[in-house]
């Protein structure tokens, strides 16, 4: 079993490291956006001035649908990774140059688990916010630029915070005991 000292020092190296790479998902749209709206095409006018913005409304579209796979894949994978470390079936191609028991506790896993769940539900948004970005960038409409608005400020609300992050490793840790315990329901 994980004693606290070893859990809260996993947990302080894993954040830092998921919260670098979130933040970077997330100013890597914001610069993209920052370059459109500000740069040297800033004061382009439209391709298609009076044309129906169908590139917006496919970036529109293209959200509503990632949408719909941010809300369920992520945690879906996620699930599915707690399942094969309670049955002991987990397991990671590691870089070699991964120091021996890196992932040999439960926690060390579930966390590799989380990054990986977060790493995949803000790329899911960084693709829809750039598509965004570039159907503002040829059509200028406010449409698109509200669409990457809203993937990003959906980055920020899910952002790793130790809190959001100990909560779900408790929780899972937990689900692990119970599958341990009485097998999987599924």
């Amino acid at each position: 079993m994980d004693d606290s000292a070893t859990i809260e020092r996993l947990l302080d190296e894993r954040l830092r490291v998921t919260q670098i790479v979130a933040a970077a998902l997330m100013l890597g749209v914001l610069f993209f956006a920052g370059v459109v709206m500000f740069g040297p095409l800033a004061n382009q006018p439209p391709r298609a001035a009076n044309a129906v913005p169908m590139l917006s409304y496919g970036a529109a579209g293209l959200f509503a649908v990632i949408l719909l796979v941010w809300a369920v894949l992520p945690g879906r994978m996620a699930e599915i990774q707690v399942g094969k470390i309670a049955r002991g079936q987990w397991n990671i191609v590691a870089n070699p140059a991964t120091p021996a028991g890196y992932f040999a506790t439960d926690t060390a896993k579930l966390l590799a688990t989380y990054q990986t769940k977060v790493i995949v539900a803000c790329a899911l948004l960084e693709g829809s916010a750039f598509a965004s970005i570039v159907a503002y960038m040829i059509e200028r409409q406010t449409l698109a630029l509200a669409i990457a608005a809203s993937a990003v400020l959906l980055m920020a609300a899910t952002f790793p915070i130790r809190t959001r992050v100990r909560r779900w490793l408790d929780g899972r840790l937990t689900r692990m005991d119970e599958l341990r315990q009485f097998g999987d329901d599924r």
